[in-house]
């Protein structure tokens, strides 16, 4: 069972699947995404990568979140979040779309934070990150924040982005990244 960590809608459960490529981020490794964050999730433009079962999204949008975008390409998880959404009563602040995150590029719109959690096995960071790194659909004063696993190594800088900081959670890696000119 899923549940929302925090904001207005936290100990509410959100659908889940058993299902094999499913893999949502625990809850513990959910509260430090959002203490790390803090304010800055106040009103933000929030976009959630790899949405997978849009616990982390749906959370953004719990803890303050103005609107976020949901980018999912397997039609079972987007038919999860959609009912998540439904659950939680969040049609109106966001976006659903079912389309390949290394697509994201189609995206129109600025985002305040962007949370990339590709499966981690899939190889799909190598693919997603350089490009992240080089768009222009972040603000000047947006972060990035990647989950990853902790044996996979990564860049300390992705075009316009420098590494913040990196927090271990057992097997998971959380690294944030910002502007280079604008490190917090």
């Amino acid at each position: 069972m899923i549940r929302i960590t925090g904001g207005i809608k936290r100990g509410q459960s959100l659908f889940t699947k058993k299902d094999h490529e499913l893999r949502p981020t625990s809850g513990k490794v959910k509260s430090a995404i959002f203490n790390i964050l803090g304010e800055k999730i106040q009103q933000a433009h929030f976009l959630d990568l790899f949405a997978g079962s849009g616990s982390v999204g749906i959370e953004a949008l719990s803890r303050g979140a103005g609107h976020c975008t949901f980018v999912e390409k397997n039609t079972k998880h987007i038919q999860l979040i959609r009912k998540n959404i439904e659950r939680m009563s969040y049609q109106n602040s966001s976006t659903l779309l079912c389309i390949d995150a290394i697509k994201f590029k189609q995206l129109e719109g600025k985002f305040n934070i962007i949370f990339a959690d590709p499966p981690y096995s899939s190889g799909l960071l190598e693919k997603v990150l350089p490009d992240l790194g080089g768009s222009d659909m972040i603000h000047n004063n947006g972060i990035l924040i990647i989950e990853h696993f902790k044996k996979r190594e990564l860049s300390s800088d992705y075009g316009l982005f420098s590494i913040v900081k990196r927090y271990s959670y057992g097997d998971t890696f959380l690294s944030l990244y910002q502007y280079k000119s604008v490190i917090i």
